[in-house]
């Protein structure tokens, strides 16, 4: 019986363990009647017969619990109606009763100590008058109409939380960050008269154009030399080399430096003497940008120009609208035709037609002639780089331009 008992300990709950050794007295008390057994553990006869019947109800669906279902059902119904009768205490089985041996009544046996082996719980007798063990856990297992409440206690100390916390607030993702701005060039002071040219090239080609245009040595390596010293193979070093004279050519900057390796290029084919670098006058340094500052007495005031011309309401004449025609009675009605009569052009008033002088007309002329030359540079400085796409319409724009100066040239001054 004690095998199948520990088989229904794994189908059970600790509430109907419980429930089931108090009633059948299984962990070596006596069975009991169910308003004692009730009593025992402090709940209504009603609720305790319900968690019974249910255990029982489990026990009798696993094949291997049946048989202890079945005698316990029996047991029930013989504790119920008393039949069952009870050993005497003194006949209380111990724990060398349980392995086949049945001490003595005689007076003067001696009792034979226990084994050193601590038997399991659930095979230790224990005493009528010893109070069960608290199996159950301490929260109210009934709510205020006596129902009994079945699911498991949490597992956790403490009051039971919410299994899906609302989640805090995420904070907003850092702002993209543009990716690093790579360290500025430095360009050696001893190529300082080519600083510009040489920042048109990347740093590889460089260092090919530094060598092929013999801008330290005298003597000019060819480009398999130049792919031997850099440790590149012959037909990188010959596209690194198109790459920049390609670069050079583009830019006003560059025309000289692209000039040179057109000569040494030219001259190691035809196999003649290569002619000397012609140094470059040094670059001026960038003017400084002058900071916005109030005028003082030995800046010079701006030219004096004409006040706007008044606008077009203003400068109309009030006329007063012409009185309405009286109708004449007599008169028979005219039939006016739906055709539109054409509105003849309206007369500008002479104080309107402003008188264009040389010297405005000149002003124009230097302006969009200095638009013209601001739309062609940025055309030329957006062909290489990632604006090109910038180039033809720009172009169309400085087309547009050009027109409208050579008209303006040649109608000269109105006056």
């Amino acid at each position: 019986m004690l095998r199948a008992w520990r088989a229904a300990l794994d189908l059970l709950n600790e509430w109907e363990a419980t429930v089931l050794q108090v009633r059948f007295g299984i962990d070596g008390g006596r069975p009991r009647r169910l308003p004692e057994a009730a009593r025992q553990l402090g709940v209504r006869p009603q609720n305790f017969a319900e968690v019974e019947q249910h255990a029982l109800r489990k026990l009798d669906q696993a094949p291997p619990t049946r048989p202890l279902a079945i005698h316990l059902a029996n047991l029930r119904e013989e504790v119920d109606r008393g039949d069952f009768a009870p050993p005497p205490p003194s006949a209380a089985r111990g724990p060398v009763a349980a392995r086949g041996f049945q001490p003595s009544m005689e007076p003067g046996f001696v009792q034979p100590p226990p084994l050193r082996s601590a038997p399991r719980p659930m095979d230790r007798p224990r005493d009528d008058r010893q109070p069960p063990r608290e199996r159950f856990d301490e929260r109210p297992r009934y709510d205020d109409r006596g129902r009994f409440d079945d699911r498991r206690p949490p597992r956790h100390e403490g009051p039971p939380r919410d299994r899906n916390p609302p989640r805090a607030a995420m904070p907003p993702p850092p702002p993209p960050q543009p990716p690093p701005m790579p360290p500025p060039r430095v360009i050696p002071p001893d190529l300082a008269p080519w600083t510009y040219a040489l920042l048109l090239l990347t740093e590889r080609e460089t260092d090919v154009v530094v060598l092929r245009a013999g801008l330290r040595q005298p003597e000019c390596p060819s480009i398999s030399s130049i792919a031997k010293t850099l440790g590149i193979t012959r037909k990188r070093a010959y596209e690194l080399h198109e790459h920049a004279v390609e670069r050079l050519q583009r830019k006003p900057a560059g025309a000289l430096l692209a000039q040179r390796l057109e000569e040494v290029a030219r001259a190691s084919e035809e196999g003649r003497p290569i002619p000397p670098l012609v140094v470059p006058p040094m670059p001026a340094a960038p003017l400084p940008v002058p900071s916005v500052a109030p005028a003082s007495a030995t800046t010079q005031a701006p030219t004096a120009r004409r006040p706007p011309a008044p606008p077009l309401e203003a400068a109309r004449p009030s006329v007063p609208p012409p009185p309405p025609e009286r109708a004449v009675a007599s008169a028979p009605p005219v039939r006016r035709s739906t055709a539109r009569p054409e509105r003849e052009p309206e007369q500008v008033p002479e104080q309107l037609i402003v008188v264009r002088s040389n010297s405005d007309h000149d002003e124009a002329v230097a302006a969009v002639e200095e638009a013209l030359a601001a739309l062609r540079f940025a055309a030329e400085e957006c062909r290489d780089g990632m604006y090109e796409r910038l180039v033809e319409p720009l172009t169309e724009l400085a087309r547009v331009v050009e027109r409208g100066a050579a008209e303006l040239r040649g109608s000269g001054p109105r006056g």
